[in-house]
Formats: structure tokens, C-alpha cells, sequence
């Protein structure tokens, strides 16, 4: 983003100011830096915001009172905590939130500084879940147990959590292996997913590759692209406690066989594994 009108005032009305040199912009309040955490430590999370939108560095001693005041987020708000994160890391600089991160500004939910340079986090895709997903992985943090203490809401949880478990395996390396691993998973962006993780191990991208070729077939993967559904299962005759079987087993045969996709052929199948 650039330092226009307009942002100078969301930047003046966080009570800081900016200042053009001959190193760039750089960013520092507008009076005593001590005194504005003091009152407040959610300004030190508001100045790293302040920085990520316009590219700024920090001024010396403004630098210095937020590294001080930094562990004192743990004050805040998880919702504002992870909001203002969040509005770092989807910035064109997500890596200024390095030294909030060294300083102890997350070590209330267990995160540590950055074991790594946060420099690969501008070509981890503008997702929220692929750059907060990068960023704990690069700060060597439990993605469970941070997205949990920070009170992130269910969905974010449960996908960080899938970004997890895939960078634990090998990237898929055939159409039907990803159609398996896909169809085990809650619905999510597998394709930035995919685009994220090959910024760490380069392998993914031939997975996004075939991710691509998935979406363009229109082959079933999941069991809600079944030509049939529980309740038609049900009336066809199948029995509740082995409905879970069966489709499980319906879905394995139209991911190797997509042809088989169709409400007659899944039903006679169904009937058959029910039997």
C-alpha cells in the first residue's frame, strides 16, 4: 500500500507519524512512546500494522519502548490480537512482524521469535490461513496449540490443522492419490495450500499442478459429489449402521473409476456392499 492522504490520517489517528528520508519511511509516534503503550499496548501491535501498510521502519527509541512493551499483549483481546496479526501478515511487508514476534509479543499464546528469515512469507499466497500457517511454521510453534490459544474461530483451527498434517507427508504424486487424501479432508483452499507449502518444500507445486488438472476434470473426490445421497441409500435399502461403509466405499470406487458416478450404477453398487 502506498503512503497516500488517507492512510497518513489512519496512521495520525493511531497516534503516530511518518517521516520520508533518505532510507524511506519511517514510522514514530507522536509523543512519548512509553507513555502511548503505557496506556495502551494494543498501539504496539498498531504500530507494526501501521508499518506493514506503508512499508516504514520504526524509529529508534519508539523501536525500543515496543520491544519493551511487547509481552504486554498478552493483555489484549484474542480477537484483536489475532485481527491486528493478521492485517500484518496479509500486507505486502509480512515480515515486519519479526521483531514483535523476537520481542515476546506472542509469547502469551507459545510462540517464540522466528527460528528462520520471515522473508519467505511474501511468497506464501495472500490467504489468511496460508501466511498465519507459514508464519507459525517458521517460528518452529505448535499450530494446534497456538491457533487454539488464540481463540482463532473453529474453521481457521481445523484448516491450519490440515496444513499441518499435509507438510507432515509427501505431497500427493497421482490424480488418485490426491482425489484420497482430498476426499479425507474438511472443504478448504487446497490450491493455496498447496502453493504455500512449496514455498517450504518445492514438491507441492507439481501438486498444485495437478490440483489444477482435478478442478478442470470435474472428477468426484469428495462423498457429497456422489450421484446419490444417504437418504436415496437409505430408501434403496441400505441400513443406517452401515450407511458409513457404504459411502466410504462408493466414494473409493468413483475416485479410481469416475464413470461410475451415477445414480443407477452407485445404487446397484450400494446394494451389493449392503447385502
Amino acid at each position: 500500500m502506498k503512503w497516500t492522504l488517507e492512510v497518513d490520517r489512519v496512521v495520525e489517528k493511531a497516534g503516530f507519524c511518518v517521516q520520508e528520508t533518505e532510507q524511506g519511511l519511517v514510522l514514530r509516534t507522536r509523543g512519548d512512546a512509553r507513555e502511548l503503550f503505557e496506556a495502551s499496548p494494543l498501539h504496539v501491535l498498531t504500530l507494526y500494522v501501521c508499518c506493514a501498510m506503508i512499508g516504514a521502519n520504526i524509529e529508534a527509541d519508539t523501536y525500543l519502548a515496543a520491544c519493551d512493551y511487547a509481552p504486554r499483549l498478552s493483555g489484549v483481546t484474542p480477537e484483536k490480537f489475532v485481527d491486528g496479526v493478521q492485517a500484518v501478515l496479509m500486507s505486502e511487508h509480512p515480515e515486519m512482524i519479526a521483531p514483535l514476534a523476537a520481542a515476546g509479543g506472542f509469547s502469551h499464546v507459545g510462540v517464540g521469535g522466528p527460528k528462520r528469515c520471515l522473508g519467505p512469507l511474501s511468497s506464501v499466497p495472500a490467504n489468511p490461513a496460508a501466511r498465519w500457517w507459514a508464519f507459525l511454521h517458521l517460528c518452529g510453534a505448535d499450530v494446534f496449540r497456538a491457533s487454539r490459544a488464540m481463540k482463532m474461530d473453529e474453521k481457521m483451527c481445523r484448516t491450519l490443522i490440515v496444513y499441518e498434517s499435509l507438510f507432515a507427508y509427501a505431497p500427493p504424486r497421482s490424480m488418485l492419490e490426491l482425489k484420497s487424501r482430498l476426499g479425507r479432508l474438511p472443504k478448504f483452499d487446497f490450491n493455496a495450500a498447496a502453493q504455500a507449502l512449496s514455498v517450504f518444500a518445492p514438491g507441492w507445486k507439481d501438486a498444485a499442478v495437478l490440483y489444477q488438472k482435478l478442478c478442470e476434470s470435474g472428477e468426484p473426490y469428495r462423498i457429497s459429489q456422489l450421484a446419490v445421497t444417504a437418504q436415496e441409500l437409505t430408501a434403496a435399502g441400505v441400513p443406517a449402521r452401515k450407511m458409513k461403509g457404504v459411502l466410504s466405499q462408493l466414494l473409493s470406487a468413483v475416485q479410481r473409476t469416475p464413470a461410475l458416478n451415477t445414480p443407477a450404477a452407485l445404487l446397484a453398487l450400494a446394494r451389493t456392499l449392503s447385502a
